[in-house]
């Protein structure tokens, strides 16, 4: 019973439930309804190990064939949240993505992104749209304004 189903406009990876050993403890799906100017936001778990991780990704478009991918993974056992971005760049039907640090911030750079933008775009995102939705079906301990003890850490913290 995905609590995920009962978030108005989220959509369940149609292979989920599966009878196969793994994809059965991985729910994940995509938003139908997204904020103008970006083009996914996506949710998955895994309690397949005793890790129990959550994730949150999305895209946001720069330019025509540039965006930004944010995402975070959320470790239950470690109770740490990480913050990660980078770069995809489309050409054609491909998409490549852009990793390196110093790569990333000459990027950013280039658009006149700046750390407190990255900032405001996952507080737009995952604080305002993914956990208020979150903790409207589902009585949750933590808030969009509370993370409690969970650590988190920001690859852009320092940028």
């Amino acid at each position: 019973n995905n609590i995920l189903r009962n978030i108005d406009g989220f959509d369940i990876k149609p292979v989920w439930p599966s009878d196969g050993e793994f994809l059965r403890y991985t729910p994940s799906g995509n938003y139908k309804n997204i904020p103008e100017g970006y083009l996914e936001l996506r949710i998955g778990f895994s309690f397949y190990s005793e890790d129990e991780i959550g994730s949150i990704s999305f895209e946001k478009r720069i330019e025509s064939n540039v965006n930004i991918k944010m995402w975070t993974v959320y470790s239950h056992k470690e109770r740490n949240l990480k913050k990660f971005v980078k770069i995809g760049i489309k050409k054609a039907d491909t998409e490549t993505y852009i990793e390196d640090e110093a790569q990333v911030k000459s990027y950013l750079e280039k658009y006149g992104i700046t750390a407190k933008d990255l900032d405001s775009y996952y507080d737009e995102i995952v604080n305002q749209k993914v956990l208020k939705d979150w903790c409207s079906i589902y009585d949750s301990k933590y808030s969009p304004s509370n993370y409690g003890e969970v650590k988190v850490e920001t690859q852009w913290e320092n940028w």
